[in-house]
């Protein structure tokens, strides 16, 4: 194409082309790193909010059952000393739980209460992910047992 055209002088221009395999194969490989990097976050936040949910639970189980021993004092818990135990536990685990995950926004959480052992279960989802919680501790009374294990002691001791 080396010439003249209406008196001005063309040059010969090289043209590189190149590849359109080389873009494609890069928007494809972008975006397979982006949704690992979605599905990694998104991971990583399921665990911090199931931990947090689970941390939380197992803290009120514990607090509700020395608040039932401190209540009990070796009597039977009525009605309202249950009731009031399990009012006080649903805040607590409103407390702990709430501005503290990252994922989940609402749960469900359910405090039972018995003479023998508290079970806080909670339920947190958004759309398809879900995690449900269950803990449990024991209500216990060391002083009864340390009073029943002397008085067996003092009675075998006696008895010579």
């Amino acid at each position: 194409m080396a010439g003249r055209l209406l008196g001005i002088e063309l040059k010969k221009v090289k043209f590189r082309f190149v590849k359109a395999s080389f873009t494609i194969e890069t928007a494809v490989v972008m975006s397979v790193i982006l949704i690992g990097l979605h599905m990694l976050l998104l991971a990583i936040f399921y665990y911090h909010d199931k931990n947090i949910i689970a941390g939380a639970a197992y803290e009120t189980a514990v607090v509700a059952s020395t608040k039932l021993r401190e209540k009990y004092k070796g009597n039977k818990l009525t009605g309202s000393g249950i009731e009031e135990v399990k009012d006080e536990s649903e805040q607590l685990l409103f407390e702990r739980i709430s501005g503290k995950c990252l994922l989940f926004g609402s749960f469900e959480r359910d405090v039972e209460i018995s003479d023998k052992e508290v079970i806080i279960t909670v339920s947190a989802s958004r759309g398809r992910l879900r995690t449900d919680t269950v803990k449990k501790a024991a209500v216990t009374t060391p002083e009864k047992n340390i009073r029943d294990k002397r008085r067996l002691k003092d009675l075998l001791w006696n008895e010579d």
